[in-house]
């Protein structure tokens, strides 16, 4: 589960990159390509390309656990508010899906 935050945009993104560290995130992904976090600093986007920034919120394997549909919804509740509205997933390591 994702949030999808830059869609699309140019910049060097860095004081978004620095705040969801500071926030306690552990993840993104940019262009397809996952980045850690606790190494920000070596995160550098050239400022005139277009760049997609998704958050990772959790990562879940889908089951009928009630623990897991607790899990579940927590993550799309965060992810909601972290991107104002939208969500993303990605099933079995495939096509990123979006939502309203």
């Amino acid at each position: 589960i994702l949030a999808p935050l830059v869609n699309n945009q140019k910049g060097s993104h860095q004081v978004l990159l620095n705040k969801l560290k500071r926030d306690g995130f552990i993840k993104v992904l940019i262009n397809d390509e996952i980045y850690f976090l606790e190494n920000v600093d070596s995160i550098n986007l050239d400022k005139n390309k277009r760049w997609n920034i998704d958050l990772f919120i959790d990562r879940v394997k889908l089951s009928n656990d009630d623990d897991i549909k607790s899990r579940i919804s927590s993550a799309i509740e965060v992810a909601l508010e972290q991107s104002n509205g939208l969500i993303s997933t990605i099933v079995n390591e495939n096509k990123k899906n979006t939502y309203s």
